[in-house]
């Protein structure tokens, strides 16, 4: 794997990403790597709730403040290291540094009187200032999925009167994360992947939130639109595209917008080799279907006969791209 990946890097950075992969392979195993991330998170609610026992009480933004400083200190001081004891120092700058600007959020929103778009602009106003700084992955997608289901929720709930505006301005809005988010991905622009991953998670959200008939048609147009464009992109015959292009439109009309979106997504993830998004993807293409199963409006063997469907075409389909595009 490491042979593959070291394949895909320019010669000039090659000898600086083998070194990135030897420190990755000393660190510790994963479940280690998460012991040591709960005993982080133990010694953060010791020391957050500790002085209240003893009645000591502090505001909201200093204890903000300073954990975000402490948080971010660690953090930087422990980055790149792999022995156990610096894992957990860096361990414990995250869990800090996320419990301090949640502080700072809530301290902060109190004075908008926890409006919604005050909330969205707080939370993306700190989601842009602290990703230069809290380099962590789950960091920035935690900090990232947060501000934009914010921007979801101000703009469902709180920018439109018209229900029918609402949910149209949502369709755009969950369209463009998922076209930003790929696009991040094609680039390989690794410094912003929790932005794109954060951006999947809330056009996810986005797309559960849409409660009109309106908005799940004009978004699903709109992922067809995206996956058409995509496809023509690809370098394959032209005889190929067109008959790709050709089978996404039967599947917009086939399938709802979320396991439409999750078949997308699992697609994307496949050809730009992003395991997680493969996931993310099939996991919404089985809550679709499950969705449209529950959803359709006739017999139980009519039911079962559509999913018996669905299931053959995606083995079909599962073994014509393993046989095409073998890894």
């Amino acid at each position: 794997m490491n042979t593959e990946l070291l394949a895909l890097v320019p010669p000039e950075k090659r000898e600086a990403a083998e070194a990135y992969l030897q420190t990755r392979e000393a660190y510790p195993p994963k479940l280690v790597q998460g012991m040591l991330l709960f005993g982080a998170l133990i010694s953060c609610v010791a020391i957050l709730f500790g002085g209240t026992v003893f009645g000591v009480r502090v505001l909201r933004s200093v204890i903000g403040v300073l954990f975000t400083a402490a948080g971010w200190w660690l953090s930087a001081k422990n980055e790149g290291r792999a022995d156990w004891g610096y894992v957990f120092c860096a361990q414990l700058g995250l869990v800090l540094g996320i419990i301090g600007r949640m502080e700072l959020i809530d301290w902060l929103v109190s004075f908008s009187h926890y409006a919604r778009e005050g909330n969205a602009f707080i939370f993306c106003a700190v989601a842009a200032l602290s990703y230069p700084f809290f380099k962590a992955k789950i960091d920035r997608l935690f900090f990232c999925t947060w501000a934009l289901v914010a921007l979801l929720d101000y703009t469902q709930n709180g920018l439109l009167r018209s229900a029918a505006g609402m949910e149209i301005l949502s369709a755009v809005l969950c369209a463009f994360f998922f076209g930003g988010a790929l696009w991040i991905f094609a680039s390989r622009r690794i410094v912003l992947k929790p932005l794109a991953y954060a951006g999947v998670i809330a056009c996810g959200v986005g797309l559960v939130c849409l409660s009109d008939t309106v908005g799940r048609n004009i978004s699903l147009m709109l992922f067809a639109g995206m996956a058409a464009f995509c496809a023509s992109r690809l370098s394959v015959p032209f005889k190929t595209r067109a008959l790709i292009c050709a089978l996404i439109v039967v599947l917009a009309c086939w399938l709802p917008v979320y396991a439409f979106a999750g078949l997308f997504a699992c697609a994307a993830g496949y050809y730009l080799r992003e395991r997680c998004l493969e996931w993310l993807g099939m996991a919404g293409f089985a809550a679709g279907l499950v969705w449209m199963y529950y959803d359709m409006n006739t017999t139980l063997l009519a039911k079962a006969g559509w999913l018996t469907l669905a299931g053959g075409c995606s083995l079909l389909a599962y073994a014509w791209v393993r046989r095409t595009y073998a890894r």
